[in-house]
């Protein structure tokens, strides 16, 4: 019975000892994997998931404007009457042979019409102050006369009439603005200036790729730390046998891709101050966002 008690005993020992050597020897290969951010597939390829960005240029060639026609007169009909009188005349010159092939988009924005009701001005109360002090005076036997403020007691009317168009044409734009407002245009509510589709595709295109090369920038430079910090790459700088540095990555490597693009807009001036004849072209800037799945 001892016998079989002490045998049990060694061999108990016996498999304690062949586990706790079987779990030494796979320690290192988990090190290794916990320090690494890549994943393996099925294939034995692995992955590493990247950011990039990029921006393109594109140049400008479009103007976007908003105008306006404003009137104040004393009765509703005057100013209405004053400002569709004026806005005919901008618009049949828009349409005239001299720019009509160069706008498009021509649309009413806005018609308003908003009373001006008379309010009490600081010099119409200093006025009531020194009538009534006027009165006491009288009362005591006292005289000072006083002049009353020109006061306008009736009530005006402003008519607006806002309009918008593109100009394709952005040499010529200054010189259009400048005889618009000889025509009776009042305000320039905003203009913009952008790039045509054309341009704006050939700088998105431009921005993905910039984006895609800082991807695969910075997927090489990590998958190089990466190996230089699991010890299989010397980081010399040599291949030798190893994966490290020896892997070149490139397009064919990106297996997965999100994008996300950003177009710009670039406001130029939000009012008229003198002559817009100083309206130069810029270049305006796409950025590109893009998360990459790249394959190695």
């Amino acid at each position: 019975m001892k016998f079989i008690i002490a045998y049990i005993l060694i061999l108990c020992l016996f498999l304690f000892f062949c586990t706790l050597n079987s779990s030494q020897q796979q320690q290192p290969q988990d090190n290794s994997s916990s320090n690494s951010t890549t994943t393996s597939s099925t294939t034995g390829d692995r992955n590493l998931i990247v950011t990039g960005q990029g921006n393109g240029k594109a140049e400008q060639s479009i103007v976007n404007a908003v105008i306006s026609i404003e009137s104040t007169q004393e009765s509703a009909k005057l100013a209405q009457s004053n400002v569709s009188s004026f806005s005919t005349q901008v618009i049949n010159y828009l349409n005239s042979n001299k720019y009509k092939p160069y706008i498009q988009e021509l649309q009413t924005i806005s018609v308003t019409l908003i009373p001006n009701y008379p309010r009490l001005t600081p010099q119409q109360q200093q006025y009531q102050q020194q009538q009534q002090q006027q009165q006491q005076q009288q009362q005591q036997g006292q005289q000072q006369q006083y002049t009353a403020p020109v006061v306008i007691e009736k009530t005006t009317f402003t008519a607006t009439i806002s309009l918008g168009f593109k100009m394709i044409e952005i040499s010529k734009a200054g010189q259009l603005i400048d005889e618009l407002v000889q025509l009776g245009v009042t305000k320039i509510n905003n203009l913009i200036l952008t790039a045509n589709e054309t341009e704006i595709l050939k700088a998105t295109n431009e921005a993905i790729n910039n984006a895609m090369i800082d991807a695969l920038r910075r997927a090489q430079s990590n998958l190089n730390s990466l190996y230089d910090n699991t010890g299989s790459s010397t980081g010399s700088g040599s291949s030798g046998g190893d994966r490290g540095d020896s892997i070149k990555l490139n397009r064919t490597n990106i297996v997965e891709m999100t994008q996300t693009i950003m177009l710009p807009s670039q406001p130029i001036a939000s009012s008229y101050y003198g002559s817009s004849a100083y309206i130069v072209a810029g270049q305006s800037t796409v950025n590109a966002n893009i998360n990459a799945k790249i394959k190695y």
